[in-house]
């Protein structure tokens, strides 16, 4: 056989000499899930975190605009004082229709990242838009809902701490609404991927967040750490790390959310017929 039949041989026919694809060659764990999904739908997740980029685009700007203005006070103007003022509250009006917009996009490339890992078809053309439809108005309301909790919470940590000197206990009342505001962020990792999976109203999807959170509490903690690090990467490497976060980055973010959300609806929601979609079947001694 010539190197072209060859060729031609592998790439249109396959190789004949390959066992074929069964259930056991699924991935065993969720890490491989994780890595099959990114081996596999590459294109897809990168299709996905562009169109989700575009709506992200004015909340990018608006921030970037906000930043600058800053940087330029000079002189004799604090800049505690200019946040007391009219700067900071026109910041976080602006942020919260703006990140609320981002939504329904959140709900349909979480749609997509969560049949991709249950090794189903989804395609960005038609299921990121079918469910952007079917998710709109929980998933606006979701997204709003946390730009209100960011407005409220830096808005009345910011007066406690300019009015510390005067009234020392507000420094308290500012690390408790800290608390609070960082639980809610840590709970809100759960929220799509439940408003993808299951049919919850967005009361109940709150309420789970925070129960998956305490539940789990060191594997989420774990999990926010690795946010945090990856937001200091952006901070100080965000000349070469933008363009990358902006063309990848939230789908391997939201993919990393959905796995893990997986295991824990597995372990505490879904019946056995239902659990470890996507991944090979578990024998009686291997490790979930």
């Amino acid at each position: 056989m010539s190197k072209w039949n060859q060729w031609y041989q592998k790439i249109f026919v396959g190789n004949p000499n390959k066992a074929d694809f069964t259930v056991k060659d699924l991935p065993k764990t969720r890490r491989e899930q994780f890595f099959d999904v990114i081996k596999l739908r590459f294109t897809g997740m990168v299709t996905g975190n562009l169109l989700y980029t575009l709506f992200a685009l004015p909340l990018l700007f608006w921030t970037l605009y906000f930043w600058f203005a800053v940087s330029q006070i000079q002189g004799q103007e604090n800049i505690a004082e200019v946040l007391q003022g009219n700067l900071l509250i026109s910041f976080l009006t602006f942020c919260v229709p703006l990140y609320a917009i981002m939504g329904p996009a959140k709900a349909g490339l979480h749609y997509c990242l969560r049949n991709w890992a249950w090794n189903e078809r989804a395609t960005v053309k038609e299921h990121f838009w079918k469910e952007f439809k079917r998710s709109f108005w929980k998933a606006l309301f979701l997204n709003l809902f946390t730009a209100m909790v960011l407005f409220a919470g830096i808005w009345w940590i910011s007066v406690c701490l300019l009015n510390a000197e005067t009234y020392p206990a507000l420094k308290f009342v500012a690390a408790l609404i800290a608390v609070v505001m960082g639980l809610y962020f840590i709970s809100s990792i759960y929220h799509f991927p439940q408003l993808v999976t299951y049919n919850l109203k967005v009361r109940q999807i709150l309420k789970n967040g925070f129960i998956y959170t305490f539940v789990q509490l060191p594997r989420t903690l774990l999990a926010v750490l690795a946010y945090l690090a990856l937001a200091l990467a952006c901070f100080f490497l965000w000349q070469v790390l933008l363009v990358v976060f902006l063309t990848m980055g939230m789908s391997f973010v939201f993919l990393a959310q959905t796995v893990y959300s997986q295991f824990l609806f597995d372990k505490y929601v879904n019946d056995p017929s239902k659990q470890r979609r996507g991944m090979a079947p578990q024998e009686q001694d291997a490790v979930r």
